[in-house]
């Protein structure tokens, strides 16, 4: 393991893992009346939609993907004549399962149907930023129509945080988040917004963005967001906060390998060494298998807790093939520097 060298070389990106990349789990922040149109179908039961956003939040915060099976398979028989808010949910569960193609039909479907739904707009922005995409997602985030100054502040903050101009990311979400009352604000849109505000001030302020982070965690735990967080204090070599916020999180895989980065094991394995050799051989079984759902935190492992610079390197460019943010364009640099 090479905490040291880890410490180095992600001070230049702390914190930028793009925790925004999961929008609020909830839109009561949104207006799509029109979302429930359409038939339902008499062979399956109609989707829960609640339930269905009960198995997304679980996904956030834990970050398993049986989650996600769960909705598809609830969401996907009714596909073939769905409702604009099943649409809504499948595509979110596509972007989530990496099936980007696949989500972006489904919104432009809702759009197609529904061009004001903001929702839809939203999700489509979120979908662009995670492939790179930088003025696609702007041209989303300009076509939103009814949601608050905090919403839409928040949709252009990303944008400018994926295009390099954290500054004016940075202005633009404080202005918005000094004028905004917390207790009448929704609350996973705050925390939302609060994501982004630790995105945009990771490098040039880690003590605000450790504050924004850790607000937003008090109000919708993220496994990203959490990621994030200890990103930052690892680059500030603050290991014993990193490692109580670890504590503090679930047993989702992004902050596994961060716990072996900091020398602890996992809750699952009685040690250290036993947690790196049993992640190794997961990940080298996927790797077999040519399965990259999880190829950024599998490039993050043979970085930074059991270096392998020719395996990173491969992992690395396999990974901004599939989702272009900072975090991964930043994960690819950091592979293809030498290695000490």
């Amino acid at each position: 393991m090479n905490t040291l060298n880890y410490r180095g070389a992600v001070a230049l990106c702390a914190g930028l893992l793009l925790a925004a990349a999961t929008l609020p789990a909830s839109a009561h922040d949104l207006k799509h009346a029109n979302t429930h149109d359409g038939a339902h179908h008499d062979a399956h039961p109609e989707p829960d939609h609640t339930r269905i956003q009960s198995r997304l939040t679980a996904f956030r915060v834990t970050g398993d993907d049986a989650h996600l099976e769960a909705a598809w398979a609830e969401l996907e028989p009714h596909l073939g004549d769905p409702t604009l808010l099943e649409l809504i949910d499948a595509a979110v569960v596509s972007q989530a399962r990496h099936d980007f193609t696949l989500a972006e039909t489904l919104l432009r479907d809702v759009i197609s149907r529904d061009y004001d739904n903001d929702e839809a707009w939203l999700q489509l922005a979120s979908l662009y930023l995670v492939q790179g995409a930088d003025e696609d997602a702007a041209t989303a985030c300009q076509e939103l129509r009814h949601v608050s100054l905090l919403v839409a502040t928040t949709c252009h903050a990303r944008v400018d945080i994926a295009r390099g101009d954290t500054l004016r990311a940075q202005r633009q979400i404080e202005a918005v988040l000094l004028g905004t009352k917390r207790e009448r604000a929704d609350a996973e849109v705050l925390a939302w917004t609060l994501s982004v505000a630790g995105d945009a001030t990771a490098t040039s302020d880690p003590e605000a963005a450790v504050a924004h982070y850790t607000e937003s965690l008090a109000l919708a735990d993220r496994t990203q967001v959490r990621a994030a967080l200890v990103d930052v204090l690892l680059a500030q070599d603050r290991i014993d906060d990193a490692t109580r916020v670890l504590a503090e999180g679930p047993e989702a895989l992004a902050l596994s390998v961060r716990k072996m980065i900091v020398g602890i094991p996992t809750g699952h394995e009685p040690d250290l060494e036993t947690a790196i050799a049993h992640a190794d051989q997961q990940f080298r079984a996927w790797i077999a298998e040519e399965d990259w759902a999880h190829s950024r935190e599998m490039t993050r492992f043979y970085l930074d807790v059991l270096p392998d610079p020719k395996l990173a390197r491969r992992l690395a460019r396999i990974n901004l093939g599939i989702q272009s943010e900072p975090e991964d364009r930043l994960l690819s640099a950091r592979a293809a520097m030498p290695q000490h």
